[in-house]
């Protein structure tokens, strides 16, 4: 069964420990859903990440790229076989108020339903200057892959020629998703920007779905608005078509 996109969506917050949104919907089978977090601060014990939920079910995270002389901190987390429908994306810190704070669901069809061994592998990355890149080195043929980058500043980033970037809500902080790759070998995820700046980046490459995989028809319940819920000073967009680029808006640079 080949890997699709399904839907993604996105949430901000400014100087603030939790960021909330209602305008995620997941479809079809065989799902998977990611959360792609970034966070700029100067206090190093607020970028951490204390839990993750899709209405009531409780994502787990795959990887974690921080640096603490950046400021900056990515993660990727998942789970396996949301339920169908739309309900609340959230995602909690510790510590005191992160000063710029993302995240972006993104959800996926014709993935492997096996939640302890689906991600095939994943890596990080942190440096001076452009590019982003981070290296995926895959087992499985027609993997699928994620990334979450994360730039000190205001800058604008240009995606990699075979990603698709999903439009996040902070220029200097991109998005992307690419596949399938066949046959197996190296993914690079990469982003491109000027002028030079600090960055982290965090990726990971998960495997097709076997055509005996099924995941369950349970359906997320959520009590909805038509707008999005969001934590003060947040803001929240959705989108079933990934843009081509990521959108310039303000930034929190150190």
């Amino acid at each position: 069964m080949a890997i699709a996109f399904d839907n993604s969506s996105s949430g901000s917050g400014d100087a603030t420990t939790q960021v909330t949104f209602t305008s995620h919907t997941v479809g079809g089978s065989n799902r998977i859903l990611f959360f792609c977090i970034q966070m700029e601060d100067s206090t190093d014990a607020d970028r951490v990440i204390t839990d993750a939920t899709f209405g009531a079910q409780s994502l787990s995270q795959v990887v974690r790229s921080n640096n603490d002389t950046y400021n900056l901190t990515t993660e990727i987390w998942k789970l396996t076989a949301p339920n169908t429908g739309t309900a609340t994306v959230t995602v909690n810190s510790s510590g005191g108020n992160v000063a710029n704070f993302e995240v972006t669901a993104m959800s996926f069809t014709g993935v492997d339903q096996t939640d302890a061994s689906n991600i095939d592998v994943s890596n990080t990355g942190a440096g001076t200057d452009s590019p982003v890149t981070v290296g995926l080195a895959t087992t499985v043929d027609n993997d699928w892959a994620v990334d979450s980058a994360s730039v000190v500043g205001n800058r604008t980033l240009t995606v990699g020629a075979d990603q698709t970037a999903i439009t996040n809500l902070v220029t200097g902080d991109g998005v992307s998703y690419e596949g399938p790759k066949t046959p197996t070998g190296t993914m690079t995820m990469s982003w491109t920007y000027t002028p030079a700046a600090n960055f982290v980046t965090a990726a990971c490459a998960f495997k097709p779905a076997t055509g005996s995989s099924q995941s369950p028809s349970a359906s997320a319940s959520a009590s909805l608005s038509p707008s999005a819920s969001l934590s003060p000073s947040a803001s929240a967009s959705a989108s079933v078509s990934p843009s081509a680029s990521v959108s310039p808006s303000a930034s929190v640079s150190p």
